[in-house]
């Protein structure tokens, strides 16, 4: 399972339980393509925040990492997991011509590492049609469709359906090996 924060394009119908969501395609602070596809039979738990809501996201990071632990793996590191987790910036407040070495100091400045995906038009948050102060956790299961969606600040009610969700799919996915190298490849220049 992986947990995602992204944004997609304003013409994508808003994100509701079922909707498909794909990230493949989007591209992390080191410049490697996130595919979903080199990680079959996982769920994503995609985090999806701006700077301004980069704190929630963080809250919302810890306490799924409290509950869930070893059943958790970073998209780019995992190792036979159930969940993955895919943190997306919304960049789309940033001047399109900021250098990407600036952006990605900005985002480890914040917290994040190099798997962070970045979203330069903020396509996500627009599909998630979150307010603007509100990060975004989705949960993406293993046939690429959502199957929760928490926004806003952390809290115990707020987490119940997306910890349904989490505590369903650990339940029914499998846990396999796969080999590091092959999920992600640099981006072509």
């Amino acid at each position: 399972m992986v947990l995602l924060l992204t944004s997609s394009a304003a013409a994508d119908p808003a994100l509701t339980t079922g909707s498909p969501l794909d990230l493949s395609g989007m591209h992390d602070v080191a410049g490697r393509e996130f595919r979903a596809s080199a990680l079959p039979h996982r769920a994503f738990l995609v985090f999806s925040s701006s700077k301004k809501t980069a704190d929630q996201s963080r809250r919302w990071g810890d306490a799924v990492s409290a509950r869930y632990g070893d059943n958790l793996a970073k998209w780019d590191e995992e190792r036979g997991q159930a969940v993955l987790v895919v943190p997306v910036a919304d960049l789309s407040s940033k001047p399109w011509m900021v250098p990407q070495a600036v952006v990605s100091k900005m985002v480890k400045l914040l917290g994040g590492g190099d798997e962070v995906l970045l979203d330069w038009k903020g396509t996500l948050s627009k599909r998630v049609a979150a307010p603007p102060d509100q990060a975004a956790v989705i949960l993406i299961g293993p046939d690429s469709r959502v199957q929760a969606i928490a926004t806003g600040e952390y809290s115990p009610s707020a987490a119940e359906a997306l910890f349904a969700a989490i505590d369903a799919d650990l339940k029914a996915l499998p846990r396999t090996t796969s080999k590091p190298g092959d999920l992600a490849r640099p981006a072509e220049r």
